[in-house]
Order: structure tokens, then C-alpha cells, then sequence
């Protein structure tokens, strides 16, 4: 019923990013690959979409290919510093690629955006990440 409606929208709004994207992360469940081509042909459209870098993070996220993740959450970033969810999720991918000192770094910036705008993370769990990889970057 979701991809229906989603569809509807596309069919009004071909080049609309938000819907495209909720499109492609329905697609995804089902084919990693699908979803990063929709994602990626979309992107040649609009190539300064910060939701397209996201989505497409997501997907690499969800295959655990943290690297590809990390690039696209950093691109989203860069396209729209003030999200706390785009610096939240490329501290994540840092994390899960082993760049703990950047990870900590993102971490922190999402938690003072947090306080500027809504985010969709437990903030009480990110200062517990933070408190983690502060303890073992003092250990070194």
C-alpha cells in the first residue's frame, strides 16, 4: 500500500527527492541493488539532494558496507550541516568502520544540533557512545 501511494506521488511529482527516496527505501527491503540505482539515476537529476546522499547511506548501511555508507552520510552532511540525523548516522558508519576518532566527532556535532532542531536519535544513547569512545581514546 506504501509503494502505491508513493507511486501516486511520483506520478504527479516525477522529480520530487522525498518521495523517490521513501520509493527507493520500500524497494530496498527487498533489493539492496534496485534501491542504490534508483537512488544513484535519481541523483543525476538533482546531484545537491542532501535526502538522496541519505537514503543512499541507508541503503549501504542496511548491507553493512560501512565505507560506502560513511561517504554518502558525509556528503549529506555537507549538503545540509545543520541535520542532526545526517551527522548522527555518518558517526555511525565511522563507528562501524573502525574510525572511532571521527565517530566521536560526529557524535558530539549531532548532539549539539539536537539541540537546535528534532532529531530521530536517543540522544542519552548517543553520550553513552560518547562516553565509550572518550574512555578509550584517553586509554591510548
Amino acid at each position: 500500500q506504501a509503494i502505491r501511494m508513493w507511486m501516486h506521488v511520483l506520478i504527479a511529482y516525477p522529480l520530487d527527492p522525498v518521495a523517490t527516496t521513501a520509493l527507493a527505501n520500500l524497494l530496498t527491503k527487498h533489493d539492496h541493488a534496485e534501491g542504490s540505482l534508483t537512488i544513484e539515476k535519481l541523483m543525476q537529476e538533482i546531484p545537491h539532494s542532501a535526502i538522496l546522499y541519505y537514503s543512499l547511506g541507508n541503503i549501504h548501511a542496511s548491507a553493512f558496507r560501512w565505507e560506502d555508507a560513511g561517504q554518502a552520510f558525509a556528503e549529506a552532511t555537507r549538503l545540509e550541516s545543520g541535520n542532526p540525523d545526517y551527522a548522527y548516522n555518518l558517526a555511525v558508519a565511522k563507528d562501524h568502520a573502525g574510525d572511532h576518532s571521527s565517530a566521536l566527532g560526529y557524535y558530539k556535532i549531532a548532539l549539539k544540533l539536537a539541540q537546535e532542531r528534532p532529531a530521530n536519535f536517543n540522544s542519552s544513547l548517543v553520550m553513552a557512545r560518547i562516553g565509550v569512545l572518550s574512555e578509550r581514546s584517553n586509554a591510548r
